[in-house]
C-alpha cells in the first residue's frame, strides 16, 4: 500500500493540553488533600459536614476528569490531496474524511467567555477570541474545529480550501 503524501499537518493545541493537564493535577491534588485531612469522617455516619465534603469531592472529581479528557482528546489534522485525517494521538484513534464528501465549509468567530460573578448582571468577559470552521458532510454530519484546538489553524484552513477548490475544478 502506497502512502499518500501529506500536504499539511497541524500541531495539537498545546494551550489546551497544558490547561487540561495542570487543571486535572490541581483538582487531583485537592481530592488527595481531602482524603489526607480526613475531611470526610466515615465513622460519623450521615452528617451535614460529610454531605458537604462528598459534594466538594464530587465537584473536584468532575473537574479533574473533565480536564484530563480535554487534554487527552486533542486532535491533529493531516491534509492530503484527497482526504482529511483526524488523529487522536492519546486515544489511539484515527478517522478519515474524503474531501469529496465535504459539501460545505462555514467559517466564523470563536469566543471563549467567562461569566463575571462580581457584577449583578452576570456579564461575560471574552478570554479567547479566535476563528472556527464547520465542515458539513454530505451524510449530514458536521465536524467543527477552532483555532484554540488546532495549532496552525490558518494554514490548515488555507490548504483545505485550496484542496477543496482543486477537487471541485477536477470534477467539472
Amino acid at each position: 500500500m502506497t502512502e499518500i503524501p501529506c500536504l499539511f499537518k497541524s500541531k495539537p493545541g498545546y494551550v489546551r493540553i497544558i490547561i487540561g493537564i495542570l487543571g486535572s493535577i490541581f483538582f487531583g491534588f485537592l481530592i488527595h488533600l481531602m482524603y489526607v485531612s480526613k475531611l470526610i469522617d466515615k465513622s460519623a455516619g450521615v452528617s451535614i459536614a460529610n454531605t458537604i465534603g462528598v459534594l466538594f469531592l464530587s465537584f473536584f472529581c468532575f473537574f479533574a476528569v473533565g480536564l484530563a479528557w480535554m487534554a487527552l482528546s486533542c486532535r491533529i489534522f493531516e491534509l492530503t490531496e484527497s482526504e482529511l485525517i483526524i488523529n487522536h494521538p492519546f486515544l489511539l484513534f484515527k478517522s478519515q474524511i474524503f474531501l469529496a464528501d465535504i459539501e460545505k465549509l462555514n467559517e466564523g468567530d470563536y469566543k471563549l467567555n467567562m461569566v463575571d460573578n462580581h457584577s449583578l448582571t452576570l456579564e461575560t468577559t471574552a478570554i479567547y477570541n479566535g476563528r472556527k470552521i464547520t465542515l458539513n458532510l454530505k451524510n449530514g454530519k458536521q465536524i467543527k474545529l477552532d483555532s484554540f484546538e488546532v495549532g496552525g489553524y490558518k494554514s490548515l484552513v488555507v490548504n483545505l480550501k485550496k484542496q477543496l477548490l482543486n477537487i471541485k475544478n477536477h470534477h467539472k
